[in-house]
């Protein structure tokens, strides 16, 4: 008899083991398709970018913001310079603008992105556009006087990325 209730406690003892060990693998496997989720949802609009106007539209309009708030001032000149850099229309301009102010929100600075912000710029643009681009972004940055020392690193981040 005490054979007999040994026999059963172990069988139990193996029975909760087993029962255990799939719960575990149950949870690791629960666990990484929670992370591929939680990465895949994170993604930012730079991650996405595909076209050249909407990157120079972000690089645009981070210039002027390294000096702070954006006034409506500093917000139709980037407009302006966006539309004849890009020689867009003005819903076009429109669009991509709001694009640029979302992606901005989500990066804060764009200038720690600028690989994948630039990736669309370096696939189509030739050596001249690249160049007015840089030139734009000078001019932006110069709203409202000298250049900031961000302003200025950012410039030159660009400068050497682009060429």
């Amino acid at each position: 008899m005490p054979g007999l209730i040994g026999l059963l406690v172990l069988i139990g003892g193996v029975i909760f083991a087993i029962s255990r060990i799939m719960d575990g693998a149950n949870d690791v496997g629960y666990a990484a398709r929670r992370f591929a989720w939680l990465r895949k949802s994170r993604r930012q609009v730079v991650d996405g970018i595909s076209d050249a106007r909407e990157a120079a539209a972000i690089l645009m309009l981070q210039a002027p913001s390294y000096r702070g708030v954006l006034t409506d001032e500093d917000f139709e000149a980037v407009r302006a310079q966006l539309s004849e850099t890009v020689g867009s229309s003005p819903e076009e301009t429109t669009e991509l603008l709001a694009v640029a102010g979302v992606a901005l929100k989500e990066v804060g600075d764009a200038g720690n992105k600028l690989r994948p912000i630039l990736r669309p710029i370096n696939e189509t643009c030739t050596a001249e556009q690249k160049q007015e681009l840089l030139d734009s972004v000078a001019k932006l940055s110069a709203l409202k006087g000298e250049p900031t020392d961000l302003q200025k690193n950012f410039q030159q981040q660009l400068s050497m990325a682009l060429l």
